[in-house]
């Protein structure tokens, strides 16, 4: 039997512009969603073979003028990309549990799956938010600021980097934690200017870790947090004549997570546009050292679905050996 040709998408008619988009994607059940500024790709891996979903995108920030400055584009990406990335996760799964059939996938979530969202919600903040500021407290750091910030963004990567190692040794996060790697072999040579063919042999040679990652965003963002809480927490000192409760921070805390989160962004976007620079590689390192947990080495079928994902999004012909559907 000829084996299959490997899956690839081409460009000939090069249009170097279609490299600066802004292209990034996000690994799910045995598949990828990618996002360019025009278009979402849901690519997935059924016993059909691959299945591609592209729906229209334009960010908020981009349709609204006043929320496209700087740091409030940030906290208003974080929000859109949560409710798009669930609503993709929602999907793979339902697709993963139809096994294959022609029954229509739903990508909106249930009642049972938002409880269940904001169940892991509450038990993530407390794990990752009033945790490390419990311990922060009991280590007698309440009026030092700074000690106080630094002892629980130190235990808040201890639990963090524990949490993805557990879950790691599960079999289906495993192959989550492949596709993860797949997704960004494949925008890793999309943005390197492979013009007139993507397949899985070329994104291959590609490395898994990529400096723009959500893993690297979740670092710069608790590594601003140390610096930002601590002035946060002085300037309640100075107003309100005494050093926050735990309580009186955790709330604190947690009202500026959006503004945080907005900084990190800001960070981690400029870090891309300048990656090549010496101070932009030493701020992507510990991100890039993460993803050793996040990501594994995916083989030729999951970088299939990754490239699959990429050419939808960014409007490449796509030439595929196996079936694939298409929605618009």
């Amino acid at each position: 039997m000829e084996p299959p040709r490997p899956e690839r998408c081409t460009d000939s008619n090069t249009d170097r512009t279609r490299l600066d988009l802004s292209v990034g994607g996000q690994a799910l059940i045995e598949g990828v969603m990618i996002r360019s500024p025009r278009l979402i790709a849901i690519a997935l891996r059924t016993p059909r073979g691959i299945t591609v979903e592209t729906r229209g995108y334009v960010n908020l920030a981009a349709r609204r003028r006043g929320l496209s400055l700087p740091v409030l584009r940030g906290v208003v990406s974080f929000f859109e990309m949560l409710g798009i990335g669930l609503n993709a996760l929602t999907y793979s799964a339902n697709v993963a549990a139809s096994d294959g059939c022609d029954t229509p996938v739903k990508d909106r979530v249930s009642p049972a799956e938002a409880l269940l969202f904001v169940v892991s919600f509450v038990l993530g903040v407390g794990l990752f938010v009033f945790l490390p500021m419990a311990f922060a407290t009991l280590a007698g750091l309440t009026n030092h600021p700074v000690a106080y910030n630094l002892f629980a963004g130190t235990v808040r990567i201890l639990v963090f980097l524990f949490y993805l190692w557990a879950i790691g040794k599960i079999a289906d996060v495993k192959r989550v934690f492949a596709y993860h790697g797949a997704e960004h072999k494949a925008v890793a040579a999309f943005e390197s200017g492979l013009d007139s063919e993507l397949t899985a042999e070329t994104a291959r040679r590609f490395s898994r870790f990529h400096p723009r990652c959500g893993t690297s965003f979740v670092f710069l963002v608790v590594a601003v947090a140390i610096a930002f809480y601590a002035m946060t927490d002085s300037f309640y000192a100075v107003c309100a004549g005494k050093w926050p409760g735990l309580q009186t921070r955790f709330l604190l805390h947690l009202a500026c997570l959006p503004v945080v989160a907005g900084l990190g962004y800001e960070v981690l976007k400029a870090t891309g546009k300048s990656r090549n620079s010496r101070w932009a590689r030493y701020i992507s390192k510990p991100g890039l050292w993460l993803q050793r947990l996040t990501t594994r080495e995916p083989d030729d079928d999951q970088l299939s679905v990754a490239i699959a994902a990429v050419c939808a999004a960014v409007g490449l012909p796509k030439q595929t050996s196996g079936p694939v559907s298409r929605a618009a």
